[in-house]
C-alpha cells in the first residue's frame, strides 16, 4: 500500500501508479483511490528486493517515482493438537494442526511426533514423517500397555518448507489411567453334580467385546484349579471365555461363581 499527497501534504486522488521490479518489469498498474493505492504481490522465494514505483504524469500533477527495499520472509507457523485420548495397548490417531500467521491451514511439509522426548519411529527404527494435507498431520500411534497409570508428554515438529517457517507446539502433558471394562457371567441357573456346565465369562467396554487379558474364576472364593493343583486362567477371545466346570466334590447347595478379570491394560475387575 502507498499513500500519495502534494507538496501541500493534500491527499491526490487522480493519476496512475506503476509498479516495477528490479529488472524493470513491470507488474502492476493501479489508479490512485482516495490518495491510496494497493498492490498484490506474490513471490515464491525469500529475498531481499527493490520495487520502484511511478506515479504517472497528468494534467495536474508531474511524473514522480521511488524505489523502495522489501524484506520477503516466510510465514510464520504453529502447531497445535487436536483433542484425543491415548488407551494402553489400542490404536489412536493423533494429529497436529498446522497454521501460518493468518490462521490458515498450511499445505505442506512434514511433522515429527516425539513422546516423552523420544522421536516416533517405525518398526525398523526409522522416523516417521507425516505429510501436511490441509493444514493436518495424522499419526497413528499404539500406546505401550506398560504406560498405563503413568504420565507422558507429547509434542509435534513442523520441518517447514520453501513456502513456510518451521515451528514446535507446546509439550502436553497426558495422564494415562486404565479403563474399566464391564464382565458378565452366564450360567444355568441350576448346575447337576457330576455333569459338566458351561460357565460363560463376557468382557466388554463400552459396546466393544475386548481381545486381550485373561479369565480366573472362583466358586465360593475357592479359586477354580486344574487336576495338577494350577490355578486355571482363559483367555478372552472375542470377549469371552468359557469355563467348561464340573462339579464332583460338592455338595446340592447354593454356590456362589466370582469372575475376575486380569489385564496389563485394563483395570482388574471382578464380579459374582
Amino acid at each position: 500500500d502507498a499513500t500519495l499527497s502534494d507538496e501541500d501534504d493534500m491527499l491526490i486522488d487522480v493519476g496512475t501508479v506503476e509498479l516495477w521490479d528490479a529488472d524493470d518489469n513491470l507488474l502492476d498498474v493501479v489508479n490512485v483511490s482516495d490518495g491510496e493505492v494497493s498492490f498484490k504481490l506474490l513471490f515464491n522465494r525469500v529475498t531481499d528486493t527493490t520495487l520502484k514505483l511511478v506515479y504517472l504524469e497528468n494534467e495536474e500533477y508531474n511524473r514522480v517515482q521511488q524505489t523502495i527495499t522489501v524484506s520477503i520472509t516466510k510465514p510464520t507457523t504453529t502447531v497445535t493438537f487436536e483433542q484425543f485420548t491415548l488407551t494402553p495397548g489400542q490404536k489412536t490417531n493423533i494429529t497436529a494442526v498446522i497454521t501460518d500467521e493468518e490462521g490458515q491451514a498450511v499445505t505442506n511439509g512434514k511433522v515429527v511426533f516425539k513422546i516423552n522426548g523420544k522421536t516416533v519411529k517405525d518398526e525398523n527404527g526409522k522416523v516417521i514423517y507425516v505429510k501436511v494435507t490441509d493444514g493436518r498431520a495424522t499419526l497413528e500411534y499404539t500406546l505401550p500397555t506398560e504406560w498405563a497409570n503413568k504420565n507422558l508428554t507429547i509434542e509435534a515438529t513442523y520441518s517447514g518448507s520453501s513456502s513456510y517457517e518451521s515451528s514446535r507446539s507446546q509439550k502436553e502433558t497426558i495422564n494415562i489411567t486404565k479403563e474399566m471394562p464391564n464382565i458378565e457371567i452366564e450360567s444355568d441357573s441350576e448346575i447337576t453334580i457330576g455333569q459338566t456346565s458351561n460357565i460363560t465369562v463376557k468382557v466388554t467396554l463400552g459396546q466393544t467385546p475386548i481381545n486381550t487379558g485373561k479369565i480366573v474364576l472362583k466358586i465360593n472364593g475357592k479359586t477354580l484349579k486344574d487336576e495338577n493343583g494350577k490355578v486355571i486362567y482363559l483367555k478372552v477371545v472375542d470377549g469371552q471365555a468359557t469355563f467348561d466346570v464340573t462339579l464332583t466334590s460338592y455338595k446340592p447347595n447354593n454356590y456362589t461363581f466370582t469372575a475376575t478379570f486380569i489385564d496389563t491394560q485394563y483395570q482388574r475387575v471382578e464380579k459374582s
